[in-house]
């Protein structure tokens, strides 16, 4: 039972980071994003005013890992130019971890909209709109109304979704920070975990 879900949480994983390949915050600095840092079990965005804290048997991505989401070569990883090569691409993965046993997993990314498709003119509502009409329609997604959540002085626009009949579940938060979308998504299966407990890994800064 906990490999199949795992299995399809990963799953579940990939179609979030495929979406997410294809504004106005009122409130919120219009500063550019950055890439973040982790430090043992807890992984802090500074520009997002943001941290993420995983249990610590949890499994986090390096660099490596996040350059192969990209599609960057470990080449462009070299040296000091990590960040720069990072944010130059149209969608930066800037951390990944998962729990290996139950597949439970949050990825922080962002996605450069004066190079994407749609440009700088999206909101967090259009975006977050944008993103669930391209999650497949055969795993029977099904999506609560969007609300306004305001963790560590920034406001996100979160979106809570189901599908597989309610046994896998993602939260997906979105926030506009300069000219990138900023993306954090939350996997799991409330069978296994209690969705305020995955939420509750996100806190401010």
């Amino acid at each position: 039972m906990k490999k199949w879900l795992a299995l399809l949480l990963a799953m579940m994983m990939v179609f979030a980071l495929a979406a997410c390949g294809n504004t106005d915050n009122k409130g919120n600095d219009a500063k550019e994003f950055a890439r973040g840092s982790w430090a043992e079990n807890v992984y802090t965005n500074d520009s997002l005013g943001l941290t993420v804290t995983v249990p610590e048997n949890w499994e986090i991505a390096d660099d490596e890992e996040l350059a192969k989401l990209m599609g960057l070569t470990v080449e462009n990883l070299s040296g000091e130019g990590i960040s720069e090569e990072f944010l130059k691409a149209q969608n930066t993965y800037d951390m990944k971890a998962q729990d290996s046993e139950l597949g439970s997993n949050v990825i922080v990314m962002a996605e450069n909209l004066a190079v994407s498709a749609g440009g700088t003119a999206y909101t967090e509502k259009d975006y977050a709109a944008l993103i669930m009409n391209t999650l497949p329609e055969e795993l029977g997604y099904s999506f609560d109304d969007g609300e306004t959540v305001t963790i560590g002085g920034r406001d996100y626009y979160h979106i809570h979704a189901s599908a597989y009949d309610g046994l896998l579940a993602q939260d997906y938060l979105f926030s506009r920070i300069g000219k990138h979308m900023a993306i954090v998504i939350i996997s799991y299966s409330p069978a296994v975990a209690e969705p305020a407990d995955m939420m509750a890994m996100l806190g401010g800064k």
